[in-house]
């Protein structure tokens, strides 16, 4: 996380706009709902931890 907020307010500072994406692969059957959750950890991860940084 410090390395990616770090690339962020770099390429804030250069005006360059920054995409992140995040995937949720199909994973195996039955274990949908703890990807599912996973994979809202990590947005919430990002949103909280990005949120000071304005790109």
């Amino acid at each position: 996380m410090r390395r990616l907020k770090w690339l962020i307010e770099q390429c804030d500072r250069r005006g360059i706009i920054v995409d992140v994406t995040i995937a949720r692969g199909a994973g195996e059957s039955g274990s949908g709902i703890a990807l599912l959750a996973a994979h809202l950890r990590c947005w919430e991860t990002l949103v909280i931890g990005l949120k000071p940084v304005r790109n």
